[in-house]
């Protein structure tokens, strides 16, 4: 089976997803997660400055809580949550966003999310990929994608992978179907999510049985590799037994979208 949690493991370390000084022995600096922002530069506490990534403008930008997370002059009109094409009034409630879907709630500490599955939505703070080819005819026989959802646990890992040697097709870009009546070790085009907690342990895993994968560009090493989301749905997966856990939970992710660079690998501390 080709699924393994060291691996997982290796690349949550390999983000620098573990806790580590910075300059002074007790100084902790500062994650996007911590400082509670999705874009632009910021002060991480420790003398230096952390890259949340790329503001955005609307209507590509979004209201979460009635704070625009990720507007580029940082506003966001009250009681209004603005996710491109959903524009939903909430009134005196507040906004949020999950898997691309705005939605109200009363001000209760857990709002009610969206969507017919457990679990709705994934959004990425690091996107990682590469194609790897055959060395004796360099044919190509595996693309990967991992996507992470935080920079430190509590983490979710997306590992998108398309196996040519097992019967997988890809041709670039394109739409592939997930139509799975399979497990992992046995898939040509798989799609997972590992779950780890605040101290890295590994706590799951959910299996795409169906939706499609739309690639939007692909290219050599150092292009561009993208691509969306389309009604996929995930089960709940036990990785040992390598089925699904019998009335488990469904992941539901349509419209998240990736964009990542070809080759590029995570830095190891």
């Amino acid at each position: 089976m080709r699924f393994t949690i060291t691996f997982a493991l290796a690349l949550v370390a390999a983000l620098g997803l573990l806790l580590t000084a910075c300059g002074e022995e007790d100084c902790v600096p500062e994650t996007c997660a911590t400082l509670e922002v999705e874009c632009g530069v910021h002060d991480d506490g420790c003398d230096g400055t952390i890259n949340c990534g790329a503001c955005l403008t609307p209507p590509d930008a979004h209201c979460d809580n009635n704070t625009a997370v990720n507007y580029d002059d940082g506003t966001c009109e009250e009681g209004t949550c603005v996710y491109q094409p959903t524009e939903e009034p909430c009134g005196e409630d507040v906004c949020f966003v999950e898997g691309g879907v705005a939605a109200c709630d009363d001000g209760g500490e857990e709002p009610v999310e969206p969507g017919d599955c457990d679990i709705n939505g994934f959004q990425a703070v690091a996107e990682y990929s590469h194609a790897l080819e055959d060395e004796e005819d360099g044919e190509l026989v595996v693309v990967r994608l991992f996507a992470f959802s935080a920079e430190e646990p509590p983490v979710d890992q997306l590992t998108l992978e398309w196996y040519l040697n097992y019967g997988a097709v890809f041709t670039g870009v394109g739409t592939y179907p997930i139509e799975q009546d399979t497990n992992y070790a046995m898939c040509g085009l798989c799609l997972g999510i590992d779950r780890f907690d605040a101290e890295g342990n590994f706590i799951g895993y959910f299996f795409a049985t169906s939706g499609e994968i739309e690639v939007t560009a692909f290219g050599e090493d150092g292009e561009v590799f993208s691509g969306t989301f389309n009604d996929v749905v995930l089960s709940e997966w036990d990785p040992l037994a390598d089925e699904a856990v019998a009335d488990g939970e469904e992941w539901c992710i349509d419209g998240y979208s990736w964009s990542s660079i070809l080759g590029d690998e995570p830095e190891e501390d």
